[in-house]
């Protein structure tokens, strides 16, 4: 008869279920320390973006001769740009300086899990609070490191150029 069930037909049991619960259990326990690489993959993709930023910054102002600004947040782990106006000084919005590349960000926060632990420049470390880093025509400064750390304890450290503007990104927190 149609729809109707046979006699002997019955769904799973109980035991059964459980089973199958528990294997996945399993599986996933073991799976999941292989997804570690994820947080590493956004620290090493925030790390390179920041990287960039910097060295665009540094050659954005040699080439049109004017100041940018780097607004690190250490506590709240974002980043601002501001470019310097040329009649007043005052910094403002890179989107209403022209030439300024339409794709680059001028806010950006970091990575959930992802953090700033450190700058250190020529006049100290810094670990905590807003410090801002500034790229001028003609710089030869003597560069800065800035630490950026994951939720699993995993660091980069960026090694920017004063002079170039390059940055190389290392692993670690730069410490032995």
């Amino acid at each position: 008869m149609y729809g109707s069930f046979e006699r002997g037909t019955r769904g799973f049991t109980l035991i059964e279920l459980a089973l199958v619960l528990l294997i996945l259990g399993i599986l996933t326990t073991l799976a999941a320390p292989s997804l570690s690489w994820l947080g590493a993959a956004r620290l090493d993709t925030d790390a390179r973006r920041l990287a960039a930023t910097i060295s665009y910054l540094h050659d954005e102002a040699a080439l049109r001769g004017r100041v940018y600004r780097l607004t690190l947040d250490l506590d709240a782990s974002r980043y601002d740009i501001a470019v310097g106006r040329e009649d007043t000084g005052e910094f403002v919005s890179p989107r209403s300086a022209e030439g300024w590349d339409p794709y680059a960000s001028e806010s950006r926060a970091l990575a959930d899990g992802i953090r700033f632990t450190s700058l250190e420049t020529a006049s100290g470390q810094t670990t905590s609070g807003t410090t801002s880093l500034y790229f001028v025509p003609e710089d030869d400064s003597a560069g800065f490191k800035l630490v950026l750390q994951g939720a699993s304890g995993d660091a980069r450290t960026l090694d920017a150029d004063g002079v170039t503007g390059r940055v190389a990104i290392a692993p670690g927190d730069g410490t032995r």
